[in-house]
């Protein structure tokens, strides 16, 4: 096979792994950053790391936290531990409707992005919709 050809499929394979990865991308992004992180940690000594997640939504706060927990052991015992936590709010379209507006900028719209190659109607069950917004005509 040319390398002409190999080059086509590799590309033509991205295009397709990404197509149906772009809905995730936030997550995929978090737990590349955890193997980076693992990584390091590993390079520091010869340890076993254990990593632990744990998610938590807070209904009143309306915020999803990671709470992301790596433990290295050399044999039996605890040599490090590493702890990272990111957060993300839940928001509904009408209070980001007022966020929106005290900014000077005004919601176009929010749609379901599906499998990533286009915008659709917004979905109830979309874990990742995306908001396009614009600012005020003066």
């Amino acid at each position: 096979m040319s390398g002409a050809g190999r080059r086509q499929d590799l590309s033509r394979f991205v295009f397709l792994v990404g197509r149906y990865v772009r809905p995730y991308r936030g997550s995929i992004a978090l737990l590349l950053a955890g193997s980076v992180v693992v990584t390091v940690l590993a390079a520091l000594g010869p340890f076993i790391m254990a990593p632990i997640f744990d998610l938590a939504f807070d209904r009143r706060r309306r915020i999803v936290t990671a709470k992301t927990r790596f433990f290295a052991f050399d044999g039996d015992r605890l040599r490090r531990t590493f702890v990272d936590t990111n957060s993300t709010r839940v928001t509904s379209v009408s209070l980001l409707r007022r966020l929106l507006a005290l900014a000077g900028m005004r919601l176009v719209g929010v749609f379901s992005t599906d499998d990533g190659s286009g915008l659709r109607r917004l979905r109830r069950d979309d874990p990742l919709p995306m908001a396009i917004a614009q600012p005020k005509a003066r």
